[in-house]
């Protein structure tokens, strides 16, 4: 497998369908997927500062933080959401 694929390995559909697919999920999971995502880019930052890619590395911490972010607020709509969801909770 290549370091940095084009594609998602064991996935066979586009991206777009990818990130439907995603974002579909209960918002919950949608949060643990973004708090992964954040957590992956800040092990590349670390690897990057540790080879001296220091321009690399801050962006990339620059990204995560971004993503605490949407974090938050994927949280809010989950709050929001929540109490709508009794069915599913439950099933």
């Amino acid at each position: 497998m290549k370091k940095h694929p084009t594609e998602v390995p064991l996935y066979e559909g586009e991206l777009a369908l990818l990130a439907h697919h995603v974002n579909a999920m209960r918002y919950d999971q949608v949060v643990a997927f973004y708090v992964q995502a954040a957590k992956e880019l800040r092990q590349q930052a670390a690897g990057d500062r540790e080879r001296g890619r220091m321009r690399l590395a801050t962006k990339l911490e620059m990204v995560a933080v971004k993503l605490d972010v949407v974090i938050m607020e994927m949280k809010e709509v989950w709050r929001i959401c929540k109490p709508h969801m009794k069915e599913e909770m439950e099933g």
